[in-house]
């Protein structure tokens, strides 16, 4: 019984803490952040993003936890969504887009991949695991 009971309460204190993005500090969306509109491409069925000269599509999930040390910044919202998009501190060339809900409590972030780094090898941090479909594309 005092098992279960632990677990419980483990379980409970992690949704509250580990899954749940905080809206301040780094997470905050700047008062002038823009919007972004999602690109649905009938084509493929590919959702996109377009943010600084470059596509970003769907890549992967985030393994373990994604802290406020590991966000460079917020770079606005998705327009009629609640979602954000945040640059990462170990991504030096831009290569990625973090996407995530902040209000969601089992939300868990997305990250998003610039198209055009397609078939080429680059750095991504370890706390990004590519989707299974997203595998066999990339």
């Amino acid at each position: 019984m005092k098992r279960k009971v632990f677990a419980l309460i483990a379980v409970c204190a992690f949704l509250l803490t580990g899954c749940n993005l905080q809206g301040d500090g780094k997470w905050a969306l700047p008062s002038d952040a823009p919007t972004y509109q999602l690109i649905d491409n009938e084509d493929d069925g590919v959702v996109t993003v377009f943010y600084n000269g470059r596509t970003y599509v769907p890549y992967g999930t985030v393994s373990g936890r994604v802290t406020e040390s590991d966000i460079k910044e917020c770079i606005g919202s998705i327009r009629n969504d609640g979602r954000r998009l945040y640059l990462l501190n170990d991504d030096k060339d831009g290569n990625f887009i973090m996407v995530c809900n902040i209000g969601g409590i089992m939300d868990q972030p997305e990250f998003w991949r610039a198209s055009d780094t397609k078939r080429e090898k680059i750095y991504h941090p370890d706390y990004i695991t590519p989707s299974t479909d997203e595998m066999r594309t990339w």
